[in-house]
């Protein structure tokens, strides 16, 4: 029973500060949202189009949206447009018109705007874009809750949890975009390969359906699920369907380049022959931007210019790094784990960033290494429940959750009164949430409060029990003679 209310607090904390999100986060305010949706209605109209190996779509969408100021007129107001700030304003919208212009669109994924394609084309809902979010929030979620089901018997591998779904990951689940399933889809692969050796049915069924979700959702999908098995392999010495996995993954990634699909450019043009300084120089760019990618990890959300502060990143970073010193030290190879996990956090980022900043600078974002993250922290930790032993995991915990309640409210705020990016309490406009949403927000957000604090309090507890056993069984004397004096 235990176990059972323990996934069910984990599922509900993270499914209600998904809509505490969603109620709150404004068009366009995930990561080229209007092109991911335009894609997949595209797609969707027609599945077949997903072999198409370039899109072409008229625009879906409106230039410019009607909005009801405080004082009741209309103004016309650009919501769509690819800036660091989207205006609050446009929480309050009414489409007023269609643009006619035919624009090119990179196909990012292949599952996922299908899924969220269909859903748009087949239900009659008027707000496309909100339908498009919900598609995209329901599947996210109902993969998550699958996660959790097979991670349930496991109260210690739940608590892990929350520490590997940061801001940054529920963010994504509320907006459109192909990161979003990503994400998810690598969450139940590692959640596969850790009840891999318990008592689980279908097992092979299930570990095929989360790899091929993973592999063939974006381009690099095959190369996370590779690691994650090494990942898994340095831990265990087991690597699931060795030879089948290599093999799928190359016809998976072949076939998914031939289409299209492609998180980078893979066709060196000769129009930019750049010399021999241009890649060095590049590095030195690449390299004092790239701690970036690291605080993307806990909380930088997209467009929308909200940071998590730097003494939180800090926090949740080391709080990771002894976790994982600790959690790790049984391994024989932990100092290949490790090493293996910097350099996918990391490293690999860091070359993948120079080798194609000749044809897209600055491409590499930190919400790619969300799913190696994940893998590093499930896989590291799962299954240590020496960890217990100690207060770190707790500590660790806490300050998660405070990260994912400070950027919340941020983004409450950010979207409510107008509160930018440099977190400076400067109130550009009035309210611009109705009193039923605002009355909504709180109502999600006090109920992701409460499974929190409910979580937290059963690993306090959990903690204290392990203790209480492990003193009992290294000194089974101190018991007895206790038992004598109270006689």
């Amino acid at each position: 029973m235990r176990s059972l209310s323990s996934a069910f607090s984990t599922f509900f904390c993270f499914l209600f500060l998904g809509i505490s999100y969603l109620l709150v986060v404004p068009v366009n305010a995930g990561p080229e949202e209007v092109n991911h949706v335009q894609a997949a209605w595209y797609i969707g109209e027609k599945p077949s189009r997903i072999f198409e190996k370039e899109l072409r779509v008229t625009s879906f969408f409106p230039n410019s949206i009607r909005i009801n100021d405080a004082d009741g007129y209309l103004q016309n107001l650009d919501c769509f447009s690819q800036r660091m700030a989207v205006p609050s304003s446009c929480q309050k919208r009414e489409i007023s018109g269609m643009t006619k212009e035919e624009v090119p669109l990179i196909k990012r994924s292949l599952i996922y705007p299908l899924i969220i394609g269909i859903a748009i084309n087949q239900l009659p809902f008027e707000d496309k874009f909100l339908l498009a979010r919900i598609a995209s929030f329901l599947t996210c979620y109902l993969i998550l809750g699958l996660s959790v089901i097979l991670l349930y018997k496991s109260c210690f591998d739940l608590n892990i949890l929350f520490i590997a779904i940061t801001s940054s990951c529920i963010f994504l689940f509320t907006v459109v975009n192909p990161s979003s399933l990503e994400v998810s889809a690598a969450t139940l692969f590692i959640a596969v390969l850790i009840s891999f050796d318990r008592e689980l049915r279908f097992k092979s069924v299930l570990f095929w359906a989360a790899f091929l979700l993973l592999a063939t959702n974006r381009s690099l999908g095959s190369l996370w699920a590779l690691i994650i098995l090494t990942l898994y392999y340095v831990k265990t010495g087991k690597f699931p369907f060795l030879k089948t996995t290599i093999f799928s993954s190359f016809v998976i990634t072949s076939s998914q380049y031939l289409l299209g699909n492609r998180n980078y450019p893979l066709s060196l043009t000769d129009e930019f022959q750049p010399p021999w300084n241009f890649y060095l120089e590049e590095a030195i760019r690449v390299f004092n931007g790239s701690g970036d990618w690291l605080v993307s990890i806990w909380g930088v959300l997209s467009w929308s210019e909200l940071k998590l502060p730097l003494i939180l990143v800090f926090l949740n970073l080391i709080c990771s790094i002894f976790l994982l010193l600790r959690g790790t030290r049984k391994y024989t190879l932990q100092r290949s784990y490790l090493g293996i996990s910097v350099a996918c956090i990391y490293f690999i980022p860091f070359v993948l960033a120079v080798t194609f900043s000749k044809d897209w600078p600055g491409f590499w974002q930190g919400r790619y290494i969300l799913p190696i993250f994940i893998a590093v922290i499930l896989i590291g930790l799962g299954n240590s429940k020496y960890l217990l032993r100690t207060k770190l995991l707790s500590f660790s915990i806490f300050i998660a959750l405070s990260s994912q309640i400070y950027m919340v409210l941020l983004t409450y705020a950010r979207f409510n009164w107008g509160l930018y990016g440099t977190n400076t309490p400067i109130i550009a406009n009035g309210n611009s949430f109705s009193t039923s949403q605002n009355s909504m927000f709180f109502l999600f957000f006090g109920l992701f409060l409460l499974c929190g604090l409910f979580q937290l309090n059963s690993l306090i507890t959990d903690s204290r029990l392990y203790r209480d056993e492990e003193n009992k069984e290294r000194y089974p004397g101190s018991n007895k003679q206790q038992d004598h004096n109270i006689v």
